[in-house]
């Protein structure tokens, strides 16, 4: 039994990635699951959520109008002194998501349980409060994680999303590694990323460097002119961005200081962007459902 789901996801690891000219490995669209033509995601959103997931945010039924989530966005308490569920002691009410009987996620208002005490979060575990920076190494002793709330309004340990991080595919270490740099990988290979086969959690995956003659820290510019730059510099960005790794994407392209994507077409590369690249609304869909399926397993 073993060698058999040793054997399944070793053929998923081969089909669940393609190469681009050969040398460079991104996701392949229509081997996850069925979310190739959205079955998975549209199973849990709808349309409207789908397009806010564009702008990483969620659709708020009552105003029909999309928020970041874990900000005040509609929830915020009218003054001091409002009674409002959420409201009554200080503390506000910021927006998060619930998992409805419908089996179904829904952004809400609710109340924020540690906003009233800075560079605290709260854990579900104990139903506590705990300092994101004096108590990191103590509940984030790992290296490449950080401590954050996830989409829930629960802390959580997890990959640093800022640069991207991921932990290698099939790696029980709870090590995350920075994306497109090598990492546990052998020499003249990167890790990309991909998704576990079983949770759909961002993982990572070693495969051959396009970039490995420029050295540490350069990769490839598929959306453009794909040529290696090095990560955090100008590259073949404009002013007001740099060439850096999209925090919901997972891929190299122009960010700006806010993580969203320039336009491609400013640069007019004369190359089409190649069909099966991540784009952020079906990554922000599915990061989404892998964060219920760990929230359901007791992962935190």
């Amino acid at each position: 039994m073993a060698r058999l789901w040793l054997s399944l996801l070793l053929l998923f690891q081969a089909s669940v990635v393609r190469a681009f000219g050969g040398d460079t490995i991104v996701f392949e669209d229509d081997d996850i699951d069925d979310v190739s033509n959205y079955d998975l995601i549209s199973k849990y959103f709808t349309s409207q959520e789908r397009k806010c997931f564009e702008e990483e945010k969620f659709f708020y039924e009552p105003d029909k109008q999309c928020y970041a989530l874990l900000t005040t966005g509609p929830c915020g308490c009218n003054a001091d002194g409002d009674k409002s569920p959420g409201c009554e002691d200080g503390r506000g009410r910021w927006l998060v998501l619930e998992w409805q009987p419908s089996d179904r996620l829904q952004a809400v208002c609710r109340q924020c349980p540690c906003c009233d005490k800075p560079l605290n979060i709260y854990m579900a575990t104990d139903q506590k409060c705990h300092h994101r920076v004096k108590e990191l190494s103590r509940l984030c002793p790992h290296n490449g994680t950080e401590l954050r709330h996830n989409e829930f309004g629960e802390g959580e340990c997890d990959c640093m999303r800022s640069p991207p991080h991921a932990k290698l595919l099939g790696k029980t270490s709870g090590v995350c590694y920075p994306l497109y740099h090598r990492g546990p990988c052998r020499s003249g290979e990167t890790l990309l990323p991909t998704r576990d086969p079983i949770t759909l959690e961002l993982v990572g995956h070693c495969a051959p460097d396009p970039c490995a003659h420029k050295g540490e820290g350069f990769a490839r510019w598929e959306i453009g002119d794909r040529k290696c730059y090095q990560l955090g510099s100008q590259g073949p960005c404009n002013n007001q961005s740099k060439f850096n790794v999209q925090r919901t994407s997972r891929i190299p392209d122009c960010i700006q200081s806010t993580h969203a994507i320039v336009n491609p077409k400013e640069f007019k590369t004369g190359f089409p962007p190649p069909a099966n690249l991540p784009t952020v609304d079906k990554n922000f869909a599915l990061d989404l459902i892998s964060g219920r399926r760990k929230r359901r397993a007791g992962k935190h």
